[in-house]
């Protein structure tokens, strides 16, 4: 089977964890960025994964304006998505669950959270001080889950046999 893995990452986190993933499915693997991602066909593909970061509670913007338009072609198509985001686990799903269009949601095989991570350095003034206001008051869940992209990944080489 051939898979495309498509991400949105504002600072890299998201492609560092599609990356990782992309190494441990066995198939044909193809990973793009959402940015180029209008210019994929998803015809060639017989899997799609899609891996969102969540910003201040929604998925990103582009991901989710990607899977409103070409919907139909998802829902024709064997989905997953993956999510980060420094919210852990449980916030970060329920945040996806609440903005992810609901019968893309319901037609994923699988979701999952990778983790979540924040770098200071890539982010403009205004994001860093929010950043370190909000880390005095609140836990953040920082790292990739590599136990989590095991089982994604395994899921999805189960699927290929």
């Amino acid at each position: 089977m051939k898979t495309l893995i498509i991400y949105g990452s504002k600072y890299g986190f998201t492609e560092d964890c599609a990356r990782e993933l992309k190494f441990k499915i066995k198939d044909d693997v193809n990973l793009t960025s959402i940015s180029k991602a209008s210019k994929v066909n998803l015809k060639d593909y017989d899997r799609i994964v899609i891996g969102t970061p969540i910003y201040m509670g929604n998925i990103y913007k582009s991901v989710k304006s990607f899977c409103d338009i070409k919907k139909e072609e998802l829902l024709s198509k064997n989905i997953r998505f993956f999510v980060v985001g420094l919210g852990g686990p449980e916030t970060t799903m329920k945040n996806f669950d609440e903005t992810m269009d609901s019968e893309l949601l319901s037609h994923s095989l699988d979701n999952a959270y990778f983790g979540g991570a924040y770098v200071l350095e890539k982010m403009n003034f205004f994001e860093r001080t929010i950043m370190k206001k909000l880390s005095k008051k609140q836990k953040f869940y920082v790292g990739i889950n590599s136990d989590e992209i095991n089982r994604f990944a395994n899921n999805i080489n189960g699927e290929s046999r």
